[in-house]
Parts: structure tokens; sequence; C-alpha cells
């Protein structure tokens, strides 16, 4: 599908999302998050064979699986779920384009359970996901990102206190890719007190640093001082940065933080009070590591709660200001979009 086919695209899923919640009809909501759903597998399992950096790789290592050899680099590296699951698809008499569909399906299911469960799905945050969040991401790392939507849904249920079904998704999660664990610590920002000080000052800090991304950098070789030299050597060829981004989206990324830091003192609903936690820890955390190749797919983990989180930040704005912000969000995000679609980080253009 080429560049004009991804923008009929984004619109036409900030269109069926755009009046969801105000639908009074339940067959007609059904039907709308049906087709949101639908269009996202089709989009994801019916894309060229070359589309996205890693999916070569994927190929390769479906047929690996395929030919049953425990002694495999595949079966030998890669997580104990990803296997499980090609070998279920390849079980049911399933291609590689049958594993893309199967992927597809469990990549975008917690997900939007999340956002439904989130009372968040409408246009701004599904165009927040597409410009922002991960979606052209998902067209490279099928494990990532199946492991970011059942790690998505396992936070959804600690925040409501359900901890059996946290730990269950969270293996789940680490069972397809185990950089999960890198961004598990993070989640003591659910908790957070509200310290205005304290918010502006990781905000700003960590935005300083978002154009300046070899100040973190020196500070993590520093670190790696105390550890043996072997890991070391992997650890340094991981910290890379990039410095060469306008850094517009940091700048964006930036006002919206100030507006949750706004209504977080504003709020005293405490769901919403940790989906804004969360929210303003993907803001720092992309701030922070979005440039340097190895901490990179950190923030990725919270960015649902970030997408959701659109869904009331603007609450607090009057009437006449909530439809003029909005609308502006809405256009910037499609010029996010529309940059990605021609930079074309993940290779989504070629297929």
């Amino acid at each position: 599908m080429g560049i004009y086919g991804y923008i009929a695209f984004f619109f036409l899923i900030s269109f069926l999302s755009s009046n969801y919640y105000n639908l009074k009809n339940y067959s007609l909501k059904y039907i709308s998050a049906l087709l949101v759903f639908l269009l996202f597998i089709l989009i994801f399992g019916l894309r060229g064979m070359e589309t996205g950096n890693d999916t070569k790789s994927y190929i390769d290592m479906f047929y690996d699986i395929s030919q049953g050899n425990p002694d495999s680099f595949v079966f030998q590296s890669k997580e104990y779920l990803y296997i499980k699951s090609t070998e279920f698809v390849i079980f049911l008499g399933g291609d590689f384009r049958a594993y893309l569909i199967f992927s597809a399906i469990l990549m975008f299911t917690p997900i939007l359970y999340v956002l439904k469960e989130t009372n968040s799905i409408n246009a701004i945050t599904l165009a927040a996901f597409l410009a922002l969040g991960p979606f052209f991401f998902f067209h490279s790392g099928i494990r990532q990102a199946i492991a970011i939507s059942f790690y998505s849904l396992s936070i959804l249920f600690l925040i409501r206190g359900l901890i059996f079904r946290f730990i269950l998704f969270l293996v789940v999660a680490a069972n397809f890719h185990i950089s999960v664990l890198l961004a598990l610590p993070f989640i003591i920002a659910i908790k957070w007190k509200y310290n205005k000080w304290i918010y502006y000052g990781l905000l700003f800090i960590s935005f300083l640093i978002s154009f300046r991304p070899q100040t973190l950098v020196s500070i993590v070789y520093i670190g790696l001082s105390v550890i043996p030299e072997k890991y070391q050597i992997f650890l340094i060829s991981g910290l890379s940065y990039n410095n060469t981004s306008l850094g517009i989206k940091s700048v964006f990324l930036f006002m919206l933080g100030i507006i949750l830091v706004f209504c977080l003192s504003r709020e005293f609903n405490r769901f919403k009070i940790y989906i804004l936690n969360l929210s303003f820890l993907y803001i720092v955390l992309y701030n922070l590591f979005g440039n340097i190749l190895i901490l990179s797919r950190i923030p990725i983990y919270y960015v649902v709660f970030f997408v959701a989180s659109l869904s009331f930040v603007f609450d607090f704005f009057d009437s006449k200001s909530k439809l003029s912000v909005r609308f502006l969000v809405f256009v910037c995000l499609f010029v996010f979009y529309i940059r990605v679609l021609f930079t074309d980080p993940y290779s989504v253009m070629v297929g």
C-alpha cells in the first residue's frame, strides 16, 4: 500500500472512531470498533513481504521453526511464546502470511481492549497511535509489538488491583520479548505523588537531554565502568545516538507534558491520575532515551497510556478552547504521520 493508501487509512480510522462513544446504539458501537480492529488486521496481515525492516528475518525464523530443529539459532535464542505461537500457526497448516495475520490479532486485541476500558477510542487517540505511537514500528518488530500490547494490558490490570492478571500478562509479554523487563522498573511512576516542581523539573531536564543525548550516554559510560569488560563491549555497541533530528516531536511532547502537569494538578479520579502519570512517564522516557539505540525501545512500552490520556486531558479546557486545541493537536498528529511516511524509518513504503 502506497503513501496515499496510508493517508486514506489515517482518515478512515479517525472517522470510524470519532463518534464511537457518542453512539447510543450498542450495535453501531460494536460495528464501529470491529471495523477499526479489522482494518488494523488487514493492514498488518496483508502487507507486502518486503514491508518492515525485520520482516525478512521473521520469514527466515518462521521457516527455521517449521524445520523443528531444537539446536537451531531460533530455538536457542528466541522467546518461548514466540516460538510456540509460530508452531501453532504451522500446526494449523498456515504459512508466513497466516502468521502475520495471527500476530496482528495478538498485537491489536489487547491494545484496543485497553483503549475501550479507559474510554479512549476516539479520533485524537487513534490519530496519536498512528502518528506518535507504535503503528509504524509494529510493521517491523513483531515480537516486541506483541510484548508491548500484552504489557499494556497487564498494567491496566495492575491499576485495577488485579495482581494475578497483571503477573499473568506480564509473563506473556516477557515470553514474546524479554526487553519488557527493562521497562518494568519504571512502573513505579503509577504512584507518583503530585508535586508540580518535580514534574516540571523532570519534564524540563529530559527535554534538554533530548537535544543532547550524548550527555546521558556519557553518564551511562561512567556507570558501565563497574561491570565486567565482556559485558561493556555489548552495551557500549548499543550506545550510539542520533542527534540529527530537528527535535520537533520533542517540542510537541514537551507542550503536551505541560498540559499533563496542569491536568494532574486538578484531577481527583485515581484511575485517571494513574493514566496521566504513565502518560507523563512516556514523555520523559522518550526525551531521555528516544535517540539512544539500545534504550530507544523502552519508552514505547508506555505509549498506549500516553495515547489513552489524550481522551481526557482536554476536559479541563472550556468548550470553545477544547474544540480549538483538539483540532490543533489533530493537525499536528497528521503532520507527524506524514513525516514518518516520507522518512520511512521502518521501511513501510517498500511493499
